[in-house]
């Protein structure tokens, strides 16, 4: 059995579940994990596939070592690893994979989500979405665009990629939800809220943005959020108003006696 001991200055020592990734057993359960960073995926397997690629080209015909042991441990100088192996050449693959992993590591960003709550009829749904996405792409831009210039390019990236949904929305019991949103941090109301009987629509908003940036950009997103749903309610309202007055001088008509 070989051993090395390699120093990983860059990790740090509370990330180190992040680090070490998700178990094959979790991501047989979740696909989604797959797509994480791990020790397995990213140093493990491709060792693997070099140890095997190296079999092949010198034609070696000895059977294959058991999988390499890695151990992170930490103590004053910061994080290490613990690497033990049966075959020298196998060590060498996985410190060098570990080394590639080291070095190009990032904590996986998680995603974060707020959900707006308006009252709005659901016949206006389309056009808060807009033809082809097109307005609710556009109140995503206006929002990015007023967030704070010192917010880096990377960031304002990853907030014009978030994702909107505009749906209806029907509570179990208004009053319970009500008091729900109030109190919840990743929810609120835009304009009044809602009495029985209201038709309510839900603005879903999530992103892989950090925290801070995604807070602020909820802030700016919520101004204009109620910029363009005040003036879709308005013209609901105009519409509503228009079509009553129709009605009425329809009735008007009917009712006239032109003899």
């Amino acid at each position: 059995m070989v051993e090395k001991t390699i120093r990983l200055p860059k990790f740090d020592e509370d990330k180190l579940g992040l680090v070490i990734g998700p178990s094959s057993a979790s991501c047989q359960k979740n696909h989604n994990l797959r797509k994480l960073p791990s020790l397995r995926k990213n140093v493990i397997s491709p060792a693997w596939n070099a140890f095997k690629l190296h079999k092949e080209k010198e034609n070696l015909q000895t059977d294959d070592p058991k999988t390499p042991l890695i151990e992170l441990k930490v103590d004053d100088e910061g994080v290490f690893a613990l690497v033990k192996s049966e075959s020298d050449v196998m060590m060498k693959f996985v410190l060098f994979h570990l080394g590639k992993y080291h070095t190009s590591f990032k904590v996986p960003r998680k995603k974060l989500f707020y959900n707006f709550y308006t009252v709005l009829n659901h016949s206006s749904i389309p056009r808060v979405i807009g033809r082809q996405a097109s307005r609710i792409l556009s109140m995503r831009s206006d929002a990015v665009s007023q967030m704070d210039e010192e917010v880096s390019v990377e960031e304002l990236g990853l907030l014009e990629k978030s994702f909107i949904k505009v749906d209806q929305f029907t509570p179990k019991d208004l009053s319970d939800f009500n008091s729900m949103v109030e109190s919840n941090e990743r929810a609120s109301f835009i304009g009044y809220k809602a009495e029985e009987g209201d038709p309510m629509v839900k603005i879903s908003v999530n992103s892989l943005a950090s925290k801070e940036v995604f807070e602020e950009f909820v802030d700016c997103f919520s101004d204009v959020l109620f910029d363009n749903l005040r003036e879709i309610k308005e013209k609901d309202s105009e519409f509503s108003e228009k079509k009553k007055r129709e009605f009425q001088d329809m009735e008007e008509a009917l009712n006239t006696d032109y003899d």
